[in-house]
């Protein structure tokens, strides 16, 4: 027996809220390529339709990286700017506890205290290790959920660009690379790590006094803590948006090359494959995609290259260099 309909009372009213649309629907709306009648292939992956494709990935990467900036960079600038506010305190706990005074005591009266301090060196650098360590691993709570997140929207939307249906073990396989990614984005610290002891050496050489030395870093958080994050955020964001491009590709299993498309310009000492630098590179076989990679901050894109022949054979194809595509629109 059929369970009944409710019927709505006559005075209920259709929703009228406003509700912004999700990731999802606005990709339908705003791709452009359609998948052929029986599939990509070699033959038909051309002109506009490869162009239409191959933008509609680059899109979906820069809206994947703009969105998960607006959601981390708060969160992450936060992290680090009060780690190096506690080194700040940590090291100046130390010097406290050396010299056996209060620390508000010696805070009040810092000319009483104008002094050179045996191990200076020594005790920054005890300090700046010890937070620092703690930093990588909340940066790493920090940016763990958008890693994931970025990687597995651009697989289930390349899967539909491709015309493809992973099973739930592919979809399982891309944490392998995602976990890795993860794993290593606590290590950006090392970065700050280095600056900060280069401000301490600066420090030392103009024989500062421990609060001029403490002084001197808190005026430097901003470039500390803060100049780097949004270059963090794309970096880290665009290696789960490659991983995830890549996996779509494999398990589509009807992708024999891909392109490197959207970075503003190729610049020397960039890494390199088979002699030729990655960024905009063309015509990279699959079997190749684990020796790709690229310089921080990267602004390309891995997109779909080539596609088996109609008869299911794998093209033969010249490595190409790429030119640079200057300032890409939306950034």
């Amino acid at each position: 027996m059929h369970a009944r309909t409710p019927k709505l009372k006559a005075s209920a009213r259709a929703c009228t809220c406003h509700h912004p649309p999700s990731n999802k629907q606005v990709f339908q709306w705003v791709r452009k390529s359609v998948v052929p009648d029986g599939g990509w292939t070699y033959e038909n992956f051309v002109g506009t339709a490869k162009t239409d494709m191959q933008q509609d990935i680059l899109a979906l990467r820069r809206a994947a990286l703009s969105r998960g900036l607006r959601t981390t960079a708060g969160d992450l600038r936060a992290v680090m700017r009060g780690h190096v506010t506690r080194t700040v305190d940590t090291a100046l706990a130390s010097f406290s506890r050396l010299y056996g005074i209060p620390l508000k005591a010696w805070q009040g009266r810092k000319s009483d205290f104008d002094f050179a301090v045996p191990n200076e060196a020594s005790m920054w650098a005890d300090a700046i290790e010890q937070e620092l360590k703690l930093a990588g691993t909340q940066v790493s709570a920090v940016m763990t959920p958008a890693v994931q997140s970025v990687a597995s929207g651009s697989f289930d939307k390349v899967n539909v660009l491709l015309g493809s249906t992973p099973t739930n073990a592919q979809l399982t396989a891309l944490g392998v690379p995602v976990r890795s990614i993860a794993a290593n984005v606590g290590n950006i610290t090392n970065y700050t790590k280095t600056l900060l002891r280069r401000d301490l050496a600066h420090a030392l050489r103009k024989k500062m006094t421990v609060f001029e030395t403490a002084e001197y870093i808190r005026k430097r958080i901003p470039t500390l803590a803060d100049n780097r994050v949004p270059t963090i955020v794309r970096t880290e964001l665009g290696k789960a948006n490659d991983e995830a491009i890549k996996h779509g590709m494999e398990v589509s299993e009807v992708v024999t090359h891909f392109d490197v498309i959207g970075c503003e310009a190729i610049e020397p000492g960039i890494p390199t494959y088979n002699g030729i630098p990655t960024c905009n590179i063309k015509n990279v076989p699959m079997t190749a995609r684990a020796y790709i990679r690229f310089h921080p901050n990267h602004t390309g894109c891995i997109v779909p290259g080539a596609f088996k022949q109609h008869n299911g054979s794998i093209p033969t194809l010249p490595l190409r260099q790429g030119v640079g595509a200057g300032i890409p629109v939306g950034g």
